[in-house]
């Protein structure tokens, strides 16, 4: 994804009023949305957003000490629950710079251990890290915004280990809003 492809689609969507207003007011700027359950209140947005990253970081079914990726890591709510959850190493990347800024900010503020979490300006259609760089990958309702869908997924698998490449190590959650949502043949769901 280019600058220029942010300028024009992504920033233009996270700059209206509406997207400042939800994002800011009712989501804390996390820009996913959440897990609801049967009989959660539509209003529990922290609750709800918090069940999703936990449900992410179990999804990704890694050992603790293993290293994933974030593609697409905003300010970074999810990278600290599921390298909180999971015990493994976080590096989230985002193409907006001032919610890499926040995203460290707020780890900082959390006070997340071990050195957990790491966030960088890149683009996850060109991925700044070697092959074999990560154990596993995640995206949360970023991958939405890709101009090349083939090409994004295409970088998630690269910095893996090639003895993880045919494992279900990428986890792609694109707004399954609750179990109902997510029930697949397999029991895993089309978005998790």
């Amino acid at each position: 994804m280019t600058r220029a492809h942010y300028r024009q689609h992504v920033l233009p969507y996270y700059q209206a009023f509406e997207s400042r207003f939800g994002y800011a007011a009712l989501l804390g700027r996390t820009r996913h949305f959440g897990w609801y359950e049967p009989g959660d209140s539509p209003w529990g947005f922290p609750t709800a957003m918090r069940r999703m990253e936990v449900i992410a970081a179990r999804k990704l079914a890694l050992p603790p000490g293993s290293s994933v990726l974030d593609a697409g890591c905003g300010v970074g709510d999810t990278a600290r629950t599921v390298a909180r959850v999971g015990g493994v190493y976080l590096t989230g990347i985002d193409g907006i710079e001032p919610d890499i800024a926040i995203a460290r900010q707020r780890s900082a503020r959390a006070g997340v251990p071990g050195g957990r979490t790491r966030f960088l300006l890149a683009d996850y259609h060109a991925l700044p890290f070697a092959d074999a760089s990560f154990d596993g990958v995640c995206t949360v309702e970023s991958f939405v915004h890709s101009p090349s869908p083939s090409q994004g997924l295409a970088e998630f698998f690269r910095p893996r280990p090639a003895s993880w490449r045919e494992a279900g190590d990428v986890r792609v959650c694109e707004h399954p809003s609750g179990p109902a949502d997510a029930a697949g043949t397999d029991g895993t769901g089309p978005g998790l």
